[in-house]
């Protein structure tokens, strides 16, 4: 819903909103609508509950996403990825749920984007202080 206010208050400034702990990630199809603009939503925001692995607890689902930026700033493409809670229901943890491993309960999908409006003078890389870049 904010995105939307975004768009309508910035038109024609905003190519992508990214949002979350919404507890879903919005459908892929849904991603990239008419005129371009991607609208990512996320299932959870900075994956907190990786970090059960770590204590050992009952892990909740996780939601998230890598993006690809290109060169000429323009996004690419969207890797999603779902680390389901021992296949129960999206916010129920079974006692039998253990942080020790992820296997099957872990899907992942590749979306590629449509060009986007992008200024031809525009430019994007490491040097704006994302990190280093480093090969495949």
């Amino acid at each position: 819903m904010a995105a939307e206010e975004v768009r309508e208050v910035l038109p024609g400034q905003v190519r992508q909103t990214v949002s979350g702990h919404v507890h879903a990630q919005n459908d892929n199809d849904e991603l990239q609508g008419d005129g371009g603009i991607i609208d990512l939503v996320e299932g959870s925001t900075g994956a907190g509950g990786l970090d059960d692995i770590v204590r050992g607890a009952r892990r909740p689902p996780v939601q998230f996403s890598i993006e690809s930026v290109a060169a000429d700033c323009q996004f690419t493409r969207v890797v999603r990825f779902s680390i389901a809670s021992g296949g129960a229901a999206v916010g129920a943890v079974p006692e039998t749920a253990t942080a020790t491993a992820y296997s099957d309960d872990v899907t992942a999908s590749t979306v590629y984007f449509r060009p986007q409006e992008v200024d031809e003078d525009r430019s994007c890389g490491t040097d704006l202080g994302i990190g280093a870049s480093r090969p495949w």
